[in-house]
């Protein structure tokens, strides 16, 4: 009896000194923002939900340094309207730390509220060239897309012998997807036409009365899912056969669940990845659809490592200025989910990348 008496009394203790060496703390406030409504929202959830994933793993684990994590999500509905009017409500609220936003077409409208010294924004996946080289407090894990250009060009060439080229680029991204296009047609040695989209229901049009009466070797969609997988089927349906390529937009579940075996053979180009890190990434995997029910997608790893590496800079200095939090960020690198993470003086990752190809409803690299 005195020895189960003993070890309660050491588990009381014990309860006792974790309250008292916690209790008191403020919690610390983190902001996500994206699109998780309307057009384009399929990346902002998967975003949204990687971000509630991690701090809800931090604060079963104690929190950062003994201080909850209270979450503020906002949506931007992928409109630069609304960005300064959410970052007001950040400040509003004492939000110092954001991550977020998620497509590039925010691209200007964040930069200016990047210039605000007392917070720091860290996206995921902002690819705009218009960010390069820019010393603020704007940090993200996706470097400009001339790099994703370049690779994907380099494929089509050499690998795939790809002379002619119909590229269907979605402007609701257009800071993106014009970008691509404009680097893209400066490299690319054989014919190129570009074919512009505003909403999912025009790439019928186009691939049926445009596309379909100037065959090319291939098509390239600069597109999300929606569209990506919209434009396989019908090519399907209509017997229309190209390579069919696309980007890292595109890599998200609804690609699966809306092409079905009509996506299979898509090649993307996206983040190369070092297959030691695989373990890990299955683990994460295994949380995310315990958590959700579903696969992740490449924004539910990009931001949920976006994630770990404020929390895990937060730790480590102990601090709360998002001055020291950038600092840190800027001379560590971190362990990723799928590789190590560096990045440069400016706030951009230092990346490679690499070509994947659908295969048996997964994306499996190919170089």
């Amino acid at each position: 009896m005195k020895k189960y008496i003993t070890l309660f009394s050491i588990v009381i203790i014990l309860a006792v000194l974790v309250f008292v060496l916690t209790s008191g703390k403020e919690p610390l406030k983190i902001g996500y923002v994206s699109g998780t409504t309307g057009s384009l929202s399929e990346v902002g959830v998967d975003g949204r939900n990687s971000f509630l994933l991690k701090i809800k793993e931090t604060n079963e684990a104690g929190g950062i340094n003994g201080h909850m994590i209270e979450t503020i999500i906002k949506d931007d509905e992928n409109n630069p309207e609304l960005v300064p009017l959410v970052h007001d409500a950040f400040d509003d609220e004492g939000v110092h730390f954001i991550v977020g936003h998620i497509i590039s077409a925010l691209d200007s409208a964040v930069l200016t509220e990047a210039k605000d010294d007392n917070k720091l924004i860290l996206s995921a996946s902002m690819s705009s060239a218009l960010m390069d080289g820019i010393d603020d407090n704007f940090i993200r894990l996706a470097s400009s897309y001339a790099g994703q250009v370049y690779h994907i060009n380099d494929y089509m060439e050499d690998v795939d012998h790809i002379q002619s080229l119909s590229v269907v680029y979605d402007l609701r991204n257009a800071t993106y997807t014009e970008g691509f296009y404009k680097v893209l047609s400066s490299v690319f040695e054989g014919d190129i036409y570009g074919y512009p989209i505003n909403a999912d229901d025009e790439v019928a049009d186009i691939i049926l009365n445009q596309i379909a009466s100037q065959p090319t070797d291939g098509i390239l969609l600069l597109s999300p899912a929606s569209v990506t997988s919209q434009a396989c089927q019908i090519m399907a349906n209509h017997d229309i056969n190209m390579e069919k390529y696309s980007v890292s937009w595109s890599m998200t579940n609804d690609l699966f669940e809306d092409g079905g075996n009509t996506v299979e053979g898509l090649k993307l180009v996206y983040v190369h990845y070092a297959e030691d890190y695989e373990g890990k990434y299955d683990a994460f995997r295994r949380r995310f659809i315990e958590e959700y029910d579903y696969e992740p997608s490449s924004i539910c790893y990009n931001t949920y490592e976006m994630t770990s590496v404020l929390i895990e800079s937060l730790e480590a200095t102990d601090s709360f200025e998002p001055a020291v939090i950038k600092d840190y960020i800027l001379n560590n690198s971190f362990d990723g989910l799928l590789g190590s993470i560096s990045i440069d003086s400016y706030g951009d990752r230092i990346q490679t990348f690499a070509m994947f190809e659908v295969q048996d409803g997964e994306f499996i690299v190919i170089d």
